[in-house]
């Protein structure tokens, strides 16, 4: 998958570690000679707000967040990834932030552990660092977007080309059933669409705001969930549904596209396939969408 000369294990240990560093202390602040390897440009009292809007306020570094159903830290996610890395809920990230995963695998390839550390990155790192990647390639956010994708070139580089099913025990995003039935309500679409484990990947307030602005609808306020569920009344209101759910369905398409890419540039294709479903189900539930569906979900969602 990748052309470059083989790293050693030292050089990646020294790679997760530069990495893991930045994803933890970014938002303090970044020594202005780490910026420039990754963007001599970089002004690095601008890069504490670019992490602001790249973690905190956009697409958030927590495989939790993809990976449940309920995109909350601390849960089964979380447990699971601390219980394979020896470690709870202490004073650092949670283990299902990436900056914790990466400074695991730097720390067992410095102790010699390397074939665990490669497991640990086939297994737990790519189960979702993928839907990272391509989630925030569309924020307006270069330096912490590059830093990602350095980290999701590191790991694809050291998983090599191992299918999935070579692996022990990959973890997968959760099944969310689809909120298609008559008591569904715009609430339950919305939350569904907030969703990356149910729709494929994480639809971000950059985004909705683009689609928004597209067609001149309102961002709204609140929860992600929320200001989806403005957006799909908005579009009721306004007699834009079609339009609303066609830039819904360009975004998905778009990540999708994006995921196939890395799959012929980057990792098995394996690795990408669970987020490729997903998108694949959300784009035919997507479909199903209309401006009677959306209006009565806005009525059931009012009289609930």
């Amino acid at each position: 998958m990748n052309d470059a000369p083989p790293r050693t294990s030292a050089q990646r240990a020294a790679g997760y570690d530069v990495l893991a560093g930045l994803l933890e202390h970014g938002a303090a602040g970044v020594e202005p000679a780490v910026a420039r390897l990754f963007d001599p440009s970089a002004e690095p009292d601008d890069l504490k707000s670019e992490y602001v809007a790249a973690f905190d306020l956009g697409t958030p570094p927590f495989a939790s967040s993809f990976l449940e159903a309920d995109r909350c830290v601390g849960g089964q996610v979380t447990t699971a990834i601390g219980d394979r890395m020896g470690v709870g809920m202490g004073t650092g990230p949670a283990p299902c932030h990436l900056a914790a995963q990466l400074g695991y695998v730097s720390a067992l390839l410095g102790h010699g552990q390397d074939e665990p550390a490669a497991l640990f990155v086939h297994d737990v790192v790519l189960s979702w660092l993928p839907a990272l990647a391509v989630g925030l390639e569309e924020q307006p956010v270069p330096f912490w977007r590059a830093v990602v994708r350095q980290a999701l070139d590191l790991a694809a580089d050291h998983a090599g080309a191992a299918a999935p099913e070579q692996w022990s025990a990959p973890l997968q995003p959760a099944v969310v059933k689809a909120p298609l039935d008559e008591r569904s309500g715009l609430a339950d679409i919305a939350t569904w669409l907030a969703t990356p484990a149910a729709v494929g990947t994480f639809i971000s307030d950059h985004d909705l705001v683009g689609i928004g602005r597209a067609i001149d609808l309102p961002r709204g306020f609140g929860s992600r969930p929320q200001r989806i569920e403005t957006l799909l009344r908005s579009a009721v209101d306004y007699g834009l549904v079609p339009k609303a759910v066609e830039g819904i369905a360009e975004l998905l398409t778009r990540r999708r596209g994006a995921l196939l890419g890395l799959a012929e540039t980057h990792v098995h294709a394996g690795v990408v396939k669970p987020w490729i479903e997903r998108i694949d189900h959300g784009l035919d539930v997507v479909a199903t969408l209309s401006e009677a569906s959306l209006r009565e979900g806005a009525k059931d969602s009012a009289e609930s």
